[in-house]
């Protein structure tokens, strides 16, 4: 397999609740895919109600059939709550506050692109003034939706083969959800996420249309996006209870009048990611301490 590339200026924060054996199997392909391509950071926020890391499980089985313990550097923050609700948005903000590098990926813990992709997505930002990226074409049939089942293995074995995920997957729409690349300072400038967004519901469209509206410099990478496909519950799909919140909530910025959206609304996101708080305690660790040469 070829060398590692270089993307020590990019953090990957991944919010993740391992629910399902599914979302089990994405988090180690996550895991061994990034770790086998990439030199790179990540912080994973997990939710969860149990007293043990189920990332840590998948971690585990990533440093054994993959390059993920020389390659990564991972920072897990885990909140231990018996809440039902998957915080998606506010386990977002919480981990932006610990990044330091120039560039910041949104990233569900369910998604693969071409390793091209995220460094196309990566010097859009740093050398053509992007501030937000997404890594993949907005079209009918650019998402590939993966079914995975037992074969995680097979595709480690075959060196992560995309065309291989190809003729496990049926074509999908893709638009503004999956992962995002942002300017780390652009990004938390203009307020991270909107927690008053809970679970399952457009925050993926809000997000686009206030960066849009703010004048961001906004991009996209003209391929596919690779997305694992999952069991649903509450938390992934139309019958998230908070569904109807959300929907109001989105209406609610979309009337704002642009004064009071680009000053009063963009300053209350932004105190809300200075507190950041979190329904439960934090704890910290680190499962991946790769060292590797920053980029010039």
């Amino acid at each position: 397999m070829s060398e590692p590339i270089n993307l020590s200026d990019v953090t990957f924060i991944i919010p993740v609740r391992i629910e399902s054996d599914d979302r089990m199997r994405n988090m180690k392909a996550v895991f061994c895919y990034l770790g086998s391509k990439f030199q790179t950071n990540l912080i994973v926020a997990e939710h969860d109600g149990e007293k043990y890391s189920r990332v840590k499980q998948a971690w585990e089985f990533a440093k054994e059939h993959s390059d993920a313990a020389k390659n990564l550097h991972v920072r897990l923050l885990r909140f231990e709550t018996p809440e039902p609700a998957f915080h998606r948005t506010l386990l977002l903000n919480r981990m932006l506050l610990h990044t330091t590098t120039k560039v910041v990926v949104n990233y569900d813990c369910d998604i693969i692109l071409p390793a091209e992709s995220y460094v196309k997505a990566r010097d859009m930002i740093v050398k053509e003034g992007y501030q937000l990226v997404y890594p993949f074409a907005h079209c009918q049939n650019t998402q590939r939706r993966v079914e995975l089942g037992e074969k995680l293995n097979v595709w480690i074995n075959g060196k992560y083969d995309l065309d291989y995920l190809d003729t496990l997957s049926f074509d999908w729409p893709a638009a503004v959800g999956f992962c995002q690349f942002f300017d780390g300072d652009c990004y938390y400038n203009n307020g991270g996420e909107d927690t008053k967004f809970v679970a399952y519901g457009p925050e993926d469209v809000e997000r686009f249309e206030r960066f849009s509206r703010l004048g961001c410099k906004i991009g996209r990478v003209d391929d596919l996006v690779f997305h694992l496909e999952h069991g649903r519950n509450a938390n992934s799909s139309p019958a998230n209870p908070f569904m109807k919140q959300n929907e109001q909530r989105l209406e609610e910025v979309r009337k704002m009048p642009d004064d009071i959206f680009k000053i009063i609304h963009i300053k209350n996101l932004k105190d809300e990611l200075d507190r950041s708080i979190v329904p439960s305690k934090q704890i910290t660790t680190f499962l991946g301490r790769a060292s590797f040469e920053p980029i010039p």
